[in-house]
């Protein structure tokens, strides 16, 4: 499902069959989407669609992306061991959501193409992480020097972009990922998109196609309804609205205060 970063609804979707590995699916992905007028300038992906297809594709379209970058790779062991003895610096300092990390940004090559590495340290995060580390370090019997080595990586992440972003920036765009985590949430426990109890292709196609329309009518109807009541809320106060059924006719009664609100907000009264 692709998701608009800035609005966050829902703009595409897509059934891909589930031996297919994901990171393989990104770039058809686009192609698919452009046909319906989708083109995108920028992507926020999680760590499982780095891979050097990906990123060369992208760069190749002039598309900007950012990406965690999955912890073992070159590149991440890389930016990790330059800036272990600079990354502390005060400069680096940076305050997100009641958190506070040091984020140094490193430029660096990306199969071709100019990038950079933004490796990040939450400081709470961090000390909890080495705590751990070193407990299980004693258990595990590791030397000196075999600790020495692994904690600079201990309590640290790395964010991969082909496009320069100020640290102020970075962690408010890449959890913008969870809004798109959020809506997945959203279509599985409120929408009861799982399980699947379908027998063929054509049904599944017209059953996920109907809960994408239920999704974006949900979202729509939770979007205007914030700050006043939750649509779960919503529906049960519904739910207490009775009518009057003529042969002819049906007749709303009078919805009481909270209800009205809610038709007003919805524009529906």
């Amino acid at each position: 499902m692709v998701i608009d970063r800035i609005t966050h609804m829902p703009l595409y979707f897509r059934l891909v069959a589930g031996n297919i590995v994901d990171v393989s699916t990104l770039t058809t992905t686009f192609k698919l989407a452009k046909n319906f007028g989708l083109n995108p300038t920028m992507t926020v992906m999680d760590a499982g669609y780095y891979s050097s297809d990906n990123i060369k594709a992208l760069s190749k379209a002039k598309i900007s992306f950012l990406s965690r970058l999955p912890a073992g790779r070159k590149l991440y062991n890389e930016a990790i061991t330059q800036t272990k003895d600079t990354i502390e610096n005060p400069e680096n300092i940076v305050f997100y959501n009641n958190r506070t990390l040091y984020i140094q940004k490193v430029k660096t090559d990306l199969y071709g193409y100019t990038g950079f590495a933004y490796v990040c340290q939450d400081i709470k995060e961090m000390g909890r992480r080495r705590d751990h580390f070193l407990k299980s370090a004693k258990d595990d019997k590791l030397t000196n020097d075999e600790i020495a080595q692994k904690m600079p990586f201990v309590g640290k992440f790395v964010l991969v972009s082909n496009k320069e972003l100020s640290p102020d920036e970075l962690l408010p765009l890449y959890y913008t990922r969870q809004k798109a985590e959020a809506v997945f949430g959203f279509s599985k426990s409120k929408l009861d998109i799982l399980p699947l109890r379908v027998h063929s292709t054509q049904n599944l196609k017209g059953y996920i196609f109907l809960s994408y329309i239920a999704l974006l009518l949900s979202l729509e109807i939770q979007s205007k309804l914030k700050n006043l009541c939750t649509l779960d809320e919503a529906l049960k106060l519904g739910q207490n609205h009775y009518c009057e059924i003529f042969d002819h006719e049906i007749i709303p009664l009078e919805p009481n205060r909270r209800l009205k609100e809610i038709y007003e907000r919805l524009h529906v009264w």
